[in-house]
């Protein structure tokens, strides 16, 4: 892909080995990070022609000399505040010599924090939408309040991990919809939010490794939630075909910070019943792998504290480099005992109790239940003894302000599922539930 190389760009990997590049954007030579100068031979279709690493400093066909540049991969942050970056400004992440940004004002620059500065985007739609600008031009002249997020501790943890060069893409945007992230919007560029991510990547290069997408939160209510899974179907395919993304990482999002009876007055539109099903279309979306923030804790109503967006920074990293994080699998009932299959968890300390499960009957609160990881890949919950009414299901996570602290030896959280309908007793012949997750059976 013919392109223009920019100081302290990540160029995203093309080929084994490294990347390919053509035109104007071909160095007849490169410095490495040693000093070491090497000429370099006209380049060949499907062969590196820079190796993966850097820094280095290219000189180009055309006289320019451009420094600090990287051949690694590019990871695209879309989605709302949350992976925007909305934690509180305490101990920032400190910039990593192989980590940097594509930031909104279409520059690449090393990380820092805040890495979204949407006050100096380069497209329109980012302030015609912005919330909370004051506070925005406040902290900008200190002392600053908010701006750390997972985006930067995930691009360190990764590069950590693998040695290899990390680029983020910014993208997401401050209390964003579904509707405002129509891919059906890409040829309005700027003045949508899926148009101006459309010409983010475009500058860096037209391709991505991977995405990660957080949103829900602005769809959690009862329209929202009707179409919700319609949408980010339509979303993730379009992220894979327009940006070439082999992975997306979803983020099944948090909880609320107070009180359900306490918020609801003041935000109506958000009910137990509208947050869970966002949740749960999450965790059964079209998305390569799902990592769960249900149990990290806030700072405010809605936001992830310091401390939490680095715990989600490390688990979306353990996510990207392939291991196994958890899913929940088939359903199986035997009397009074329904075992739930779990996937991808690593606990040493078992039998181990997991908070957060919930039987749910028409017309009647949650009723919690009593649940425990007897095996790192089973849980089995117990049922009020009697019969159960038909559409009696099973819940973890339920609600806006669900008890849901279980994370696994890596930190890896058990995800929100459901509620899902209750399977009916093997002790009686029936056949069990059909799997929901590629998690095996009890």
């Amino acid at each position: 892909m013919a392109m223009t190389v920019a100081p302290h760009q990540v160029l995203q990997r093309t080929v084994p080995g490294g990347c390919e590049l053509a035109g104007a954007s071909v160095p007849l030579a490169v410095t490495d990070e040693a000093g070491s100068v090497t000429e370099l031979a006209e380049p060949r279709a499907g062969e590196a022609l820079l190796p993966t690493g850097g820094p280095y400093t290219l000189h180009l066909r055309d006289g320019a000399v451009v420094d600090d540049v990287h051949v690694g991969d590019l990871w695209l942050l879309a989605g709302q505040s949350n992976i925007e970056g909305n934690g509180e400004w305490v101990d920032p992440t400190p910039a990593h010599p192989h980590v940097r940004v594509l930031g909104l004002d279409r520059r690449w620059h090393v990380a820092e924090e805040p890495l979204h500065e949407p006050l100096h985007a380069a497209d329109a739609v980012r302030l015609a939408t912005l919330d909370n600008i004051e506070r925005r031009r406040r902290d900008e002249v200190g002392p600053r309040t908010i701006g750390t997020g997972p985006g930067l501790p995930f691009a360190v943890a990764l590069t950590t991990a693998t040695g290899t060069p990390t680029g983020l893409v910014a993208a997401a945007h401050d209390g964003s919809t579904m509707q405002e992230w129509d891919p059906g919007a890409r040829d309005r560029g700027g003045e949508s939010l899926y148009g101006s991510t459309w010409l983010q990547v475009q500058a860096a290069g037209g391709s991505v490794t991977g995405v990660i997408w957080y949103q829900g939160e602005s769809d959690s209510h009862p329209a929202g939630a009707a179409t919700y899974g319609r949408a980010l179907t339509r979303l993730i395919a379009a992220l894979r075909r327009d940006f070439h993304a082999s992975t997306v990482i979803q983020v099944q999002q948090c909880r609320l910070g107070v009180d359900p009876q306490v918020l609801v007055p003041k935000l109506p539109l958000l009910t137990d019943e509208s947050w869970s099903r966002v949740r749960d279309l999450q965790r059964t979306g079209d998305a390569d792998v799902v990592v769960s923030a249900v149990d990290l804790s806030l700072h405010d109503f809605i936001h992830l504290d310091r401390r939490s967006v680095q715990r989600l920074g490390e688990r979306l990293a353990r996510a990207a480099v392939g291991e196994p994080v958890p899913s929940i699998g088939t359903l199986t009932r035997r009397g009074d005992t329904v075992e739930i299959a779990i996937g991808g968890l690593t606990v040493a300390d078992l039998p181990a109790r997991v908070a957060g499960v919930t039987l749910h009957v028409s017309g009647q609160p949650p009723i919690p239940l009593a649940a425990t990881l007897t095996q790192e890949d089973c849980l089995e919950v117990t049922l009020p003894q009697g019969r159960h009414p038909a559409d009696a299901a099973v819940a973890h996570a339920y609600g806006l302000a669900p008890e849901a602290t279980f994370h696994d030896d890596r930190d890896l959280a058990l995800p929100g599922f459901g509620p899902l309908p209750l399977p009916r007793s093997t002790s009686h012949g029936e056949p069990p539930m059909r799997p929901v997750t590629s998690a095996r059976s009890c």
